[in-house]
């Protein structure tokens, strides 16, 4: 009996148990287990042979394995044919395989049925193609192409035929006077060897062209003018603006002394002259002015295709009246068209009325001479310069929005910031201010950022490139970003880089490359350590960029121009003039210019400079 109750306590207690653990009371733990695989990035464009880090991520309970394998097309570790990855590492084929998108898998490696895809996109390096070989259009004895003393350059300025041919415009010294040479669709210059004068005879000093297409095969070209007596940069000198357009048969069709654009008391043009088309075989041309005598303003004047003046004689106030009690500078006056047969222009204003400060200005003025944006310029926010006292480096670009507006990029270190860096903004066709009032971050580097480039991208943003600079003077790299219209950066929030190379990679510019994404040229000096080497030696490098920021050249850039001596003329690695000097064709070549010093000495105000011009044309 005492046996038997033993056994029915026991039975009851293991029932009792079992009906405890299937009520919750307790459970064995389960073992670790996998629940997601995640990788990053999950989509990429790539060159063949090029290299991207991809990271993978694995989620789950418990003391999981967090480690994946790597598969290209579900190839462990790829090969040859598709490309391979070692630790996420993976390296583009040496061919566009077909098809040109594989799939880089990471699988979770302690449960096969976990795994996450990214798919890359491999494509061919591509490189332009050179339609009309380097030429050199000057004559030995002279120096071409830089601005004489310390002008604002560029002294050279290029233009469409709009017959398959191109015009080429540039500072002869000595003396200084303006020469013009037509290209006609083979590349052959078809006027005077060594190119002919734009007055016949000469009239005196003639400085810093500006040059625009007539819409009829011809060119207009404006320039500073010293015929009236002293013109250089003092105070109260007589520079003024004279212009003339010239026939693809070189005939001076403004009379053979040119048309004076302004000849107003003192100076006009010394700190900045820009001229763009009016669309209707004209041009409008805005130009720095002491006329007042206390200081600097900005004016502007519309010239028909006769060459007769649209507005009042020696142009419409463009910019704010100078203060009595004030002596404001101008600097870097800029212009673009309106869309509308007028235009926008935008400088950089210093006043030195205590506390002394820099803003950047901007005005539209329609086609008939009226201010749009109201009876001074507005002064616009967030793309100011960086020092109140006016020896600040000041840089800045602007590109039409479209609709009659413009966006405008600035390299600008606010107050609380330790080094300048690239902001944008944009002005309605109102002028109003469209993006934040602090302005736009272009990047979030923490490097110097300088000498910014615009394009317009068609849908009222811009393509924007720079330099990005680790350590600025020695060692600058060329960056690139693209802003919508409502100034959010599409291409990530960092940069894109477009050259890491050593040394100095300076004062980028842009063209449309006619895919919906830029072309980029820039000085570059990354077999040249100090300066004076990048001043004797420095090339042109240059990038197809397409909308979505990859590079489709060789990465770090194509070797545009890399012959002996120099490729555009360096003035100061901080604020350097652009090697050269571009255009668009209608044919959707690019033809450029620039001074030379493959042959002589071509240095800035050295007086043993001797650079010669030279151009070139190419397709993409």
């Amino acid at each position: 009996m005492a046996i038997q109750s033993l056994h029915a306590v026991r039975a009851f207690g293991l029932v009792g148990l079992l009906s405890f653990v299937s009520c919750g009371g307790s459970s064995t733990p389960s073992g670790p287990t996998i629940s997601s695989v995640s990788i990053a990035p999950t989509a990429v464009s790539l060159q063949v042979s090029q290299p991207q880090q991809f990271t993978a991520k694995v989620t789950g309970t418990g003391n999981f394995d967090s480690s994946v394998q790597w598969f290209v097309n579900d190839v462990a570790g790829g090969n040859s044919s598709v490309g391979t990855v070692v630790a996420g590492l993976y390296t583009a084929p040496a061919q566009v395989p077909n098809p040109s998108t594989v799939t880089i898998k990471a699988v979770a490696t302690a449960d096969s049925t976990k795994s996450a895809p990214a798919q890359a996109t491999i494509r061919a390096i591509l490189a332009p193609t050179v339609v009309w070989n380097e030429t050199n259009l000057s004559l030995p004895g002279g120096d071409d192409g830089e601005v004489f003393d310390s002008e604002i350059p560029p002294g050279i300025g290029v233009a469409d035929d709009g017959a398959g041919g191109a015009y080429v415009v540039w500072e002869h010294r000595f003396p200084v006077e303006i020469l013009a040479q037509h290209l006609d669709a083979s590349g052959s210059p078809t006027w005077a060897a060594g190119g002919i004068l734009v007055t016949n005879p000469w009239t005196g000093y003639q400085a810093m062209p500006r040059v625009v297409s007539d819409g009829a095969g011809g060119v207009i070209v404006v320039w500073l003018d010293g015929r009236a007596g002293s013109c250089d940069e003092s105070f109260m000198a007589e520079c003024d603006i004279y212009g003339q357009r010239l026939s693809s048969a070189g005939a001076l069709l403004w009379g053979s002394a040119g048309i004076p654009v302004s000849t107003a008391a003192n100076n006009q043009g010394v700190n900045g002259l820009a001229m763009v088309s009016d669309a209707a075989g004209g041009a409008i041309v805005a130009f720095s002015d002491s006329r007042a005598g206390e200081g600097l303003t900005v004016y502007a004047q519309r010239i028909d295709t006769s060459g007769n003046p649209v507005w009042p004689a020696d142009g419409v106030l463009f910019g704010q009246q100078p203060n009595a009690n004030d002596v404001p500078d101008i600097q870097q006056v800029k212009l673009i068209s309106d869309g509308s047969g007028g235009a926008i222009g935008a400088w950089y204003f210093t006043s030195y009325i205590a506390p002394a400060t820099i803003s950047l200005r901007a005005q539209r003025i329609s086609s008939t001479g009226q201010l749009v944006w109201g009876s001074v310029p507005v002064a616009v926010p967030g793309v100011s310069a960086s020092d109140p006292n006016g020896t600040g480096t000041q840089t800045f670009d602007m590109a039409t929005d479209g609709s009659g507006g413009a966006v405008i990029a600035a390299s600008w270190q606010p107050s609380s910031a330790l080094v300048p860096s690239i902001l944008a903004q944009r002005l309605s066709s109102s002028g109003t201010v469209a993006w934040s009032q602090s302005g736009m971050a272009v990047s979030n580097s923490i490097n110097v950022g300088l000498n910014p480039a615009v394009l317009a991208d068609g849908s009222a943003g811009v393509f924007a490139a720079w330099q990005d600079c680790p350590n600025e003077g020695s060692n600058c790299d060329i960056a690139m970003q693209h802003l919508n219209a409502s100034g959010q950066t599409t291409w990530g929030a960092n940069q894109v880089y477009i050259s890491q190379e050593p040394n100095q990679q300076l004062a980028p510019t842009l063209q449309p490359n006619g895919i919906g994404g830029a072309l980029v040229m820039w000085t570059d000096c990354r077999n040249y350590s100090d300066a004076n080497s990048c001043y004797a030696n420095s090339d042109v490098y240059a990038q197809d960029v397409d909308a979505s920021g990859n590079s489709l050249w060789q990465l770090n850039g194509y070797p545009l121009l890399v012959d002996p001596g120099n490729q555009g003329e360096q003035y100061y690695v901080y604020t350097p003039a652009p090697a050269t000097v571009s255009v668009r064709l209608q044919s959707g070549d690019i033809f450029l210019a620039w001074p030379d010093g493959r042959d002589n000495v071509c240095f800035t105000i050295n007086a043993a400079s001797a650079c010669e011009v030279f151009v070139e044309r190419f397709s993409l």
